[in-house]
């Protein structure tokens, strides 16, 4: 056993003494990597400013991790830039063109969820068409309301009358 015990002290020093280098190494790889993401990153912030997105967009909103890493080339970013501001330079378009295109735009804004924002615009025009329903109805019915009234009026003026008639008929024959 003792010779075992030996053999291990020395394999446990000469595994020390290499894993210190590799952490040193992996570490400097890892530092070196990270720092060329970031340049990758400010390349890719310079690239999106030089594109005409609209104000409300950021750069975080169209934001692709991927595109930090070495395999995707600085073209391939902006080829795929250009084509998230073209889309959501047509959703735009078209949500501009809904009845409640400031409502849906103000939910797509906060999403970039076309359907979303299309959903909202018709949930608020429904709201909208059931409010417009709802003061037709009651208007309708006070226009109904106010004719029962006149004819309860006229039928009520001409009893009246009748009755007065009848009274000055009586009268005269007296």
């Amino acid at each position: 056993l003792e010779p075992y015990e030996t053999f291990e002290k020395k394999i446990n020093e000469i595994t020390a003494i290499i894993r210190e280098p590799i952490a040193l190494i992996d570490k400097q790889v890892k530092d070196f990597e990270e720092k060329e993401r970031e340049e990758k990153r400010k390349e890719i912030e310079k690239l999106f400013n030089e594109i005409d997105f609209l104000d409300f967009v950021k750069l975080e909103n169209v934001f692709d991790t991927k595109w930090l890493n070495k395999s995707v080339s600085l073209s391939k970013v902006e080829s795929e830039l250009k084509e998230k501001n073209k889309k959501i330079r047509d959703e735009v378009k078209s949500l501009n063109a809904l009845p409640y295109a400031f409502e849906s735009l103000e939910v797509y804004k906060e999403t970039f969820d076309l359907n979303a924002a299309i959903c909202e615009g018709h949930r608020l025009k429904d709201i909208q068409e059931r409010k417009q329903a709802e003061i037709e109805r009651k208007k309708k019915e006070e226009a109904e309301r106010k004719l029962l009234e006149e004819q309860a009026k006229t039928e009520t003026q001409e009893k009246e009358a009748a009755a007065a008639d009848e009274e000055k008929e009586h009268t005269q024959n007296t």
